[in-house]
């Protein structure tokens, strides 16, 4: 699902890249090491992970990747407008991170949006639709095998959906 998101990104050389609710950093970290000379941006509220992403900017030598600890929208004032915005661990509750990205985000960026549960997909979709974004979507879920009645069964686990639009040019 990661390696997915990371790959509609479509990174190039010299971007600003955003990865809001950044975890332990591995989208940032993973993505640093495709855009050649591009700028990457954690953003995550809680210390504990931001500590966690500095141990792995530092265990993978990902020294294009700063890690930036607040709440958001707030958090994302001093940070320079984005070519590439990639949101995982859920938009919120509101609309006010994935507005301000969409209205940060630079004419002819891309933004990536990992969702499980539906009151985020639909709101993403509304704010997509709202600003007459052409987007699109995808649905992924991966199954493990599991022991269960002296067999193996396939365990499913929770599916994600990844959206994703282009900011028009001229918007």
């Amino acid at each position: 699902v990661r390696s997915t998101g990371i790959a509609l990104l479509g990174l190039r050389e010299r971007q600003t890249v955003w990865d809001l609710g950044a975890g332990c950093g591995s989208v940032a970290i993973e993505a640093s090491f495709i855009g050649a000379d591009s700028r990457f941006f954690a953003v995550e509220k809680k210390a504990e992970r931001i500590a966690m992403i500095k141990e792995n900017i530092k265990n993978f030598r990902a020294w294009t990747v700063e890690p930036v600890c607040g709440e958001m929208p707030q958090a994302l004032a001093e940070l320079p407008d984005p070519d590439r915005i990639f949101m995982g661990g859920g938009i919120g509750r509101g609309n006010s991170v994935i507005r301000e990205a969409a209205e940060r985000l630079k004419p002819g960026g891309r933004l990536v949006v990992h969702a499980i549960l539906m009151g985020s997909i639909q709101r993403t979709r509304d704010l997509f639709e709202e600003l007459g974004w052409d987007w699109h979507s995808m649905q992924i879920q991966a199954s493990t095998s599991d022991q269960l009645a002296g067999d193996i069964r396939y365990k499913a686990h929770n599916p994600v959906t990844i959206l994703w639009a282009d900011k028009p040019e001229g918007q």
